[in-house]
């Protein structure tokens, strides 16, 4: 598994960013890419690195950092049917 941060998660974010509309893959929430801390960027893997997935722009995806961090490297299905509600509260109080 190669190493992730530093330049390499920069670079990523860039890529994923051109990429794909700055929506939340996981809340469906508009991203504010200039925002920082719990309700700005960061990048998702589909399937997470602990789990095999790969740093392949088809395993990445626009997340808020705060729904990013609360799914940490279960199966979406299973973050969603834990955490979705609580995460469009904490969302919708975002400035």
């Amino acid at each position: 598994m190669s190493s992730y941060g530093g330049q390499r998660s920069v670079k990523l974010m860039e890529l994923v960013y051109a990429t794909y509309e700055p929506v939340c893959h996981l809340c469906g929430k508009w991203i504010d890419v200039e925002a920082t801390g719990n309700y700005g960027p960061s990048v998702d893997h589909l399937v997470a690195r602990s789990h095999g997935g790969s740093d392949e722009l088809s395993n990445l995806k626009p997340a808020h950092f705060l729904c990013n961090s609360t799914r940490q490297n279960r199966p979406i299905e299973e973050w969603r049917a834990t955490n979705t509600n609580e995460l469009e509260w904490l969302i919708s109080l975002a400035p």
